[in-house]
Parts: C-alpha cells; structure tokens; sequence
C-alpha cells in the first residue's frame, strides 16, 4: 500500500478525559475569566476595531445580586463591602462573534487557530475546570447579513445538541459569555471584590 492510499485514521477525543488532564490551581479560580477577557480583545481585533471602539463589559454574579466592575465609582462609602457569593460571571464584547471559523476553532480541543498570537487552545477548557455550565450567544456577520448562535458548554455534553444558529438578527457583532456555577473549591480562594478582580484582570493582561 503506497503512502497516498494509506487511510487517514481519526482519534476521538474525549472531554472529560482531557479536563481530567488540564491543571488549574485551587487559586486559579479567576484564569478563565481571564481566557475570557483575552479572547474577547483578539475578537474585538479581528472584527478590526480600533482599540477606543472595542468595549468589553463584565458582570460578577453573585447569589442574590450582581455588580459590573466599575473601578471608577467614588460614591460608596468607606469600609469593607458587603458581598454575597459568587456564582457566575457574564463577559460581553463588541467583537466579531462566533462565526463558523471560531465555531469550528471552539468544537475542536487544542485548535492551533490563533497559535500565531500565542493562544494554547486550552481556554474553554479552564471554564469548564471552574464553572458547572458555559452558555454563550453570539451575534455574527456572514455575507452582508447578521446571524444569531446560541449554545452551551457542559463537561457532560460538550457543546449542547441544542445549537441554533438563526438569522434575523439586526445588531452589531457581539458575544455574550456566561459562565455559570462557580465550583465551591475554586470560589474559596477567588478574590471577593469587583476592584480586586479588576485588578487580577489588568495584571494578567498587561
């Protein structure tokens, strides 16, 4: 059997195995929020906005309540802030959305997409090392015309069967990320705060 005719032979490939095989530190709560973030500058760059048009929006979930980090407000008064816990958090960016190349990129594990800017492949999987559930909805452009994705994330599923991609949709590109059920063990060593977890997020960036 010559080379050219030998039959290609696939590896399946399996997700909790392979969460199984990706480290995260109990104080590594925050890196997927930090995937998070750094995949939305890259989708905010591809969809070739200038770095003043780009806007990246994230809400800390709490049990009862949420706050966005907004490290600019003066008006609370001094001393330490009451805070409920954390259950999840919502990462929404102005960026190109998940159109079918990030959505192949998404579907397969260590993707060398974006290998070139120094991206592993590994972010979705840190989300699912630290949160129960990842559901995203995203707004894309395809040939002139906007389109609607909506998913899931669980280590049990993958992603959901449940995936539509609709059109109809009228506004700019955008993805909404949330990542639901903070794991108890990663929630313990996560810092608490909006500023702190603002912070943890600029110095991981920079």
């Amino acid at each position: 059997m010559t080379p050219a005719s030998t039959p290609r032979i696939t590896m399946p490939t399996n997700l909790k195995g392979r969460l199984r095989n990706t480290p995260l530190p109990l104080t590594g709560g925050l890196l997927p929020i930090h995937e998070a973030v750094v995949n939305s500058i890259h989708a905010i760059e591809e969809n070739g906005l200038a770095a003043h048009d780009g806007k990246i929006t994230i809400y800390v979930l709490r049990e009862g309540r949420q706050g966005s980090l907004n490290i600019t407000d003066t008006s609370r008064r001094p001393g330490p802030e009451r805070l409920d816990e954390i259950v999840g958090f919502k990462i929404i960016d102005n960026g190109v959305g998940f159109n079918d190349d990030n959505m192949l990129s998404f579907r397969t594990l260590d993707t060398e997409h974006k290998a070139n800017i120094g991206c592993r492949g590994i972010g979705r999987l840190l989300w699912l090392k630290a949160f129960s559930s990842v559901s995203v909805d995203s707004v894309y452009q395809c040939n002139g015309s906007f389109l609607k994705r909506e998913f899931s994330f669980t280590a049990e599923e993958g992603v959901a069967e449940g995936e539509t991609t609709s059109r109809g949709a009228v506004s700019p590109s955008k993805t909404i990320i949330q990542l639901n059920g903070f794991h108890a063990q990663y929630k313990k060593y996560s810092r608490k705060t909006c500023r702190s977890i603002a912070e943890s997020i600029f110095q991981h960036c920079l």
